[in-house]
């Protein structure tokens, strides 16, 4: 025969359920050490009953456990819970404590232990735009004091170097615009073989002096510049930026190709020629040193 422990009404069948407890729970479970007997139940009628003192021992319980860990410093918290559970630390906790706790949540988020394990993405740069070296192993130092998580100090340098691209692509911008328009002035101003003219002495200016720097010399030669002088983009490309420089080689060229001295500021009615510094091929100066052997 069958024994209902619960009425229909939620109650419990004293009988039947008391008579059921040694045998549900065990009757080592219904004593205490003393060996007198546990009267929990005597007072729970209902399942709702059972349920509350549930609920009840579990806060208490909760609230004792934390109680404890609070008052715990930080080598107590690491012999309770291990090294991977990571609690925040009391009220008036000291700066090591607290110290600790950060460093502890910044490790487990990946913060790396030394400053060469930070990893940053390389993106595509534009034409003429380099990575900073220098740059890197100074985020890494400062990401490393701050104990950044790897992921944030990549994303941190991400956004870095793309304020660095946009920047660069809008100065570039701008230099390419205010370049082609002293170009087209130029060409404007100089109609016919003037402007030919005038770009070529300007390269030859150009050769005459910077003999050593055969990157320069080098790359005019492999854009081919001597056979495109009225191309600004190459002009642009072997690194000239400001037309202002072209136009300062020029005039120097100017002088080299009709022997004016440096020291004649131009003036083509002087006639001392001593201290003239230029010995290009194109200058007379040059023709006649030839001549007088």
């Amino acid at each position: 025969m069958e024994i209902a422990y619960v009425n229909d009404d939620g109650t419990f069948n004293e009988t039947g359920f008391k008579e059921a407890l040694p045998g549900l729970l065990g009757r080592e479970n219904l004593k205490r050490d003393d060996g007198s007997d546990i009267k929990t139940f005597d007072n729970m009628k209902t399942l709702g009953d059972v349920f509350k003192f549930a609920q009840s021992t579990k806060s208490a319980f909760d609230k004792k456990t934390s109680d404890h860990i609070a008052g715990l410093d930080a080598d107590g918290i690491k012999a309770l819970v291990g090294d991977r559970v990571i609690h925040r630390p009391p009220q008036g906790a000291d700066d090591t404590v607290k110290a600790d706790f950060r460093k502890g949540l910044l490790t487990e988020l990946g913060a790396p232990k030394e400053a060469s394990e930070y990893i940053f993405n390389r993106p595509n740069l534009p034409d003429g735009m380099k990575y900073n070296e220098g740059r890197e192993a100074v985020y890494r130092e400062i990401f490393h004091k701050l104990q950044l998580p790897g992921d944030i100090a990549m994303a941190l340098s991400d956004a870095d170097y793309q304020i660095q691209i946009d920047n660069f692509n809008a100065k570039t911008a701008a230099t390419d615009t205010a370049f082609s328009e002293a170009f087209g002035k130029h060409m404007t101003d100089n109609p016919g073989d003037k402007a030919v003219t005038n770009l070529r002495q300007a390269l030859d200016a150009i050769r005459a002096f910077n003999p050593n720097d055969t990157d320069l010399i080098s790359l005019i030669d492999e854009v081919k510049l001597s056979d495109n002088l009225t191309d600004s983009k190459l002009w642009r490309k072997v690194g000239f930026d400001n037309f202002r420089d072209i136009a300062g080689y020029a005039t120097i060229g100017a002088k080299m190709a009709s022997g004016i001295s440096h020291k004649d500021d131009g003036d083509p009615n002087k006639t001392d020629k001593s201290g003239a510094i230029y010995d290009h091929p194109t200058s007379v100066e040059h023709d006649e040193a030839v001549k007088a052997g």
